[in-house]
């Protein structure tokens, strides 16, 4: 189920200029000076992997502080939301708010593509 628009957005990370650990440790900083027992981050900008690993470390952070907080993770496609989901993080939901973009989705792109040429 795709969500038209998330709720409640207490942070968004998107594209990032050097490493994804500036954004973990901003995450990381954003809950430590809040109280955030719950807490919804877009993550639907990133790519699959960089959105596997913010969830992973931030939510693992976040555990510590809130051990029955939960964190709601919005990302772009299924395959980024089942990834997550297997990990079995006891404090995350995951939702799938899909962006209107100029670019096509790899993902997309290759199933048009082999729909029609095999």
């Amino acid at each position: 189920m795709i969500n038209a628009q998330p709720i409640n957005i207490d942070l968004t990370i998107k594209k990032y200029s050097e490493d994804i650990f500036e954004k973990i440790n901003e995450v990381k900083e954003y809950i430590n000076s809040n109280d955030c027992e719950r807490l919804y981050i877009d993550i639907s900008n990133l790519n699959m992997v960089d959105a596997t690993k913010i969830c992973v470390l931030c939510s693992t952070f976040h555990f510590s502080k809130y051990p029955d907080g939960k964190i709601t993770w919005y990302v772009k496609d299924e395959i980024t939301r089942s990834l997550i989901k297997r990990l079995k993080l006891t404090n995350t939901d995951v939702l799938l708010f899909s962006r209107k973009s100029k670019y096509i989705d790899f993902e997309q792109t290759a199933k048009i593509f082999l729909k029609y040429h095999y």
